[in-house]
């Protein structure tokens, strides 16, 4: 979100730096009358970028249409932040292997580098609960299968704050169930 308060936008611009590497993600001039409000999504693709996995930096230049008689030529906004391509490691320990349908389950497993994880059951998930073993890593969870919902395996989902994500699958095997 841009905004200058002293008189219209006119140019701004946003670089990437990484390891002495500078990349331009965004150049953008303002037209004569130009508001002094402007906002301005900004998407960073790694990979497209040729991003490394580390810090990195993204420095905002912003000017307005005022006249100044020395121009300033540092970034308005420098913003630091890790570039993060892996995603998490799961390893599935124990989960029950023969359930009902609309019956319960228990996992457990281990993930490392998640921000968030748990069990996918037809559309409804299970956070994992860590603090049960002596290994911090280790996750429980308890889990429903949906009565009215077809009878999917369940997977183990790890997530971490910069939006990776690792799917395993559990093998389960369902017994038949008759409802009255």
């Amino acid at each position: 979100r841009l905004r200058a308060p002293a008189g219209p936008l006119r140019t701004v611009e946003a670089r990437v730096i990484q390891e002495g590497v500078t990349k331009t993600v965004l150049s953008e001039e303002f037209p004569a009358g130009a508001p002094r409000d402007a906002d301005r999504p900004l998407a960073l693709d790694a990979g497209a970028l040729g991003l490394k996995e580390g810090p990195a930096e993204l420095h905002v230049f912003a000017r307005d249409a005022i006249w100044r008689p020395r121009t300033d030529p540092a970034p308005r906004l420098v913003h630091r932040f890790t570039v993060d391509l892996t995603p998490p490691v799961i390893e599935l320990r124990a989960a029950t292997g023969y359930v009902k349908h609309a019956g319960a389950a228990v996992a457990v497993y281990k993930v490392t580098g998640a921000a968030r994880s748990g069990i996918q059951a037809g559309g409804a998930f299970f956070p994992g609960i860590s603090g049960l073993a002596q290994d911090p890593a280790v996750h429980v969870a308890l889990f429903a299968f949906p009565y009215n919902g077809p009878a999917t395996p369940p997977s183990v989902i790890a997530e971490d704050e910069a939006g990776n994500q690792r799917v395993a699958t559990m093998p389960v095997t369902f017994l038949p169930t008759r409802f009255p």
